[in-house]
């Protein structure tokens, strides 16, 4: 594959990315039980391999901006999961 094919397949895969977050978000914000269970919890995960993956920060900033809509405020640490932050804990 040629670097520009590469290029705009990514940002392909990332405006998707940024549409199924939004998508998610708003469902669980109308309804809680039309989003998928542990939200909160995945987003923590896909913002942690974008991160890793150093992905676009626009969709970084997407997934930030979803995550603090459901109530969780902990930032991600970009050192990765030996920081010890717990992927799975619930906001309070």
């Amino acid at each position: 594959m040629t670097g520009k094919l590469t290029r705009r397949l990514e940002r392909r895969c990332l405006g998707r990315l940024e549409r199924v977050v939004t998508v998610l978000v708003e469902a669980e914000l109308h309804d809680r039980t039309a989003a998928p269970p542990r939200l909160i919890e995945r987003l923590r995960r896909l913002e942690f391999e974008v991160s890793e993956a150093a992905g676009d920060r626009q969709a970084l900033q997407v997934i930030a901006s979803a995550r603090r809509l459901l109530g969780d405020a902990e930032e991600i640490p970009k050192s990765g999961i030996s920081s010890g932050i717990d992927f799975g804990a619930e906001p309070s």
